[in-house]
């Protein structure tokens, strides 16, 4: 009776598994492994052995299942291109008490029409799009769901819920966080009312709750809120006090009417109780800068409107990206939540605050260049295919003067300017040229596919590789969307900014503020092709180019052409990409310039 038990047990957390990452997902053999696994257990110790345990790992790929059973209670850990998810991390004791057994912070992921939450704290560690393990849990103003655990608590009881850092504040006090009440707004509040059974949390900007499976979630209270507080002053205040350091936050829940017991606590009490306060189990909060990037059609994207010209119409919709700036880190992440909501942690990248340049005529004598700073060589990238213009630069405390490949090419003077720029850096991959070589001239450099979600980029003879960061949202948001609409054209850039703001041989692309894409051909290889080529792929390039306006691109630079011999007929007789600005000089028929990207406001404005 014992072993068919198990075996039943056994047979519910594959249907566990099959709601939370779709049916067939996990193969059988691993629950036939858990069901020997507990066998042996069974057969290895006495029947009045009440710490008896059993664990089982499988390996496949870049995915660990890993199983535990300890007095009955199963918890088991999936973790899959570094996502952790816990199912019953937390088993309540089977008693009648009144009682809130688990509160964490977490992150909803959507797997078809079903919602689920994953803690994030120091017992659930996340990695990001390159499969970095991040030492923290989130950032000071990022928004966060926070799921209370309850049992023998009827539906709509109320609970009190403090949340509490003296990392941030520098004392005990409740925490003045942003709030997402029934109305869809977040509000200021220092005490927030949990109810349990209830769904506000989870209803998309038109008020509607789209998930079927809310009946999983009956004994849970949700809360949607943004750890941040009202006013710029204070967040600034709590960002300095918390400096370089992981900040901690615990939370403070009491049932509102009647005694309690809190987590495995064998009698209620009135006294309400404290969550992720131990040593084993912390949320980290850290200070960062963030871009919040929405696929267009996610509808829990709740950024006001903005208006626009796309393609001669004057068009309205939510705002595409969000950002939260934090003066005390020079560090920003980039995030993504797709279609269905789900959350990617798309990277990290240092800022590099750099003084503005602009191309100027006239190279100024040695002596009026001030210090040579540094000298950048593109000698090697040249060996190994990459026709750079530039055979180096000379970086001097009033600009940067770029030498030309050729004795017989002109050299350029770009002088610095007031004002400073943020830039990032657009290479991710550490492995030697050679191996990120798509073919002769195009290297690869950044790929990432995970959750039906694909960006993938690389660059064709160019070292300017460095772009505004704000820039960069846009441009990973663009790409994720064309990428989710079915395109699997790999995107090659022919550059934006040297890391020093110059942009030799352009003018345009100084400060990180323009970049060249190659047009897309139907070969979807990013190879070099011009809008006569056969190769064109018109129809998705003008999909694309409005993609990119939705994500603040507002102008292009492109030539008017007709092309008979590719697969479109829509291009047959004179035509300009859409937003685009007909240039010749120098000529852009073989590259999309794309420029004039419209400003992300930040959250407190």
């Amino acid at each position: 009776m014992r072993k068919y038990k198990q075996l039943k047990h056994a047979v519910q957390l594959q249907k566990q598994l099959d709601h939370k990452y779709g049916a067939r997902r996990f193969h059988a053999a691993f629950i036939m492994a858990l069901f020997f696994c507990l066998f042996f257990t069974s057969c290895s110790n006495s029947p009045g052995d009440s710490s008896s345990s059993s664990s089982s790992t499988t390996r496949a790929g870049n995915s660990t299942h890993s199983s535990q059973s300890t007095n009955g209670n199963t918890t088991l850990t999936i973790t899959r291109t570094g996502q952790t998810a816990g199912i019953n991390e937390t088993a309540p004791p089977n008693d009648h008490l009144h009682r809130i057994y688990n509160v964490y912070f977490a992150k909803k992921k959507v797997v078809g029409t079903e919602v689920f939450f994953e803690p994030i704290d120091s017992a659930h560690p996340q990695r990001d799009g390159q499969n970095n393990l991040i030492t923290y849990d989130s950032i000071l103003g990022k928004t966060v769901y926070l799921v209370l655990e309850t049992r023998n608590l009827t539906p709509n009881e109320q609970i009190r819920v403090e949340i509490q850092s003296e990392s941030l504040t520098g004392n005990t006090n409740a925490l003045e966080v942003m709030y997402f009440n029934a109305s869809r707004q977040y509000t200021s509040a220092q005490t927030l009312t949990a109810v349990v059974g209830n769904f506000d949390a989870l209803n998309n900007n038109t008020g509607a709750c789209p998930y079927t499976n809310l009946a999983d979630h009956s004994h849970r209270a949700i809360i949607k809120l943004q750890l941040r507080p009202s006013t710029r002053a204070i967040f600034d205040e709590w960002a300095t006090r918390l400096g370089t350091t992981n900040g901690t936050v615990q939370v403070r829940v009491q049932r509102n009417r009647g005694n309690c017991a809190y987590g495995n606590s064998n009698r209620e009490t009135s006294e309400g109780g404290t969550f992720l306060s131990s040593e084993n189990q912390q949320f980290r909060v850290v200070n960062r800068n963030f871009f919040d990037i929405y696929h267009g059609s996610n509808s829990f994207n709740f950024n006001s409107n903005t208006t626009f010209i796309k393609d001669g119409t004057r068009v309205t919709m939510r705002r595409r990206i969000s950002r939260v700036e934090n003066n005390t880190s020079d560090k920003v992440v980039y995030y993504y939540y797709d279609l269905n909501d789900n959350e990617h942690i798309l990277c990290q990248r240092d800022i590099v605050t750099v003084t503005n340049k602009r191309r100027v005529a006239t190279i100024p004598a040695l002596h009026l260049r001030g210090r040579l700073l540094k000298t950048i060589s593109y000698a090697e990238n040249r060996r190994l295919g990459e026709d750079i213009d530039a055979i180096r630069s000379e970086i001097y405390e009033n600009g940067t003067l770029s030498i030309h490949n050729s004795p017989t090419g002109r050299d350029r003077w770009y002088g610095n300017q007031p004002g400073s720029s943020k830039l990032v850096s657009m290479e991710f991959l550490n492995t030697p040229l050679p191996t990120r070589r798509v073919n002769n001239y195009i290297f690869e450099e950044f790929n990432y596919d995970n959750r039906g979600t694909r960006i993938r980029y690389g660059f064709m003879n160019t070292r300017r590789r460095h772009i505004r960061m704000d820039i960069f949202a846009g441009f990973l948001g663009a790409l994720a969307q064309f990428s989710q609409e079915g395109h699997a054209h790999l995107i090659v850039s022919q550059g934006f900014s040297f890391e020093d703001n110059s942009c030799f041989p352009s003018a345009e692309h100084v400060n990180g503020n323009a970049g060249d894409l190659n047009y897309l051909s139907i070969n979807e290889n990013g190879e070099r092709t011009l809008l006569s080529d056969a190769s064109f792929d018109y129809d998705n390039q003008v999909i694309f180019c409005k993609i990119l306006i939705d994500y603040g691109f507002q102008s292009f630079r492109s030539e008017y052409f007709s092309n008979r011999v590719n697969t479109s007929s829509n291009d047959n007789t004179n035509t300009l990409l859409p937003n685009s600005v007909h240039t010749t000089n120098p000529r852009h028929n073989h590259h999309l310039h794309i420029y004039n990207f419209r400003r992300i406001s930040n959250i407190y404005e």
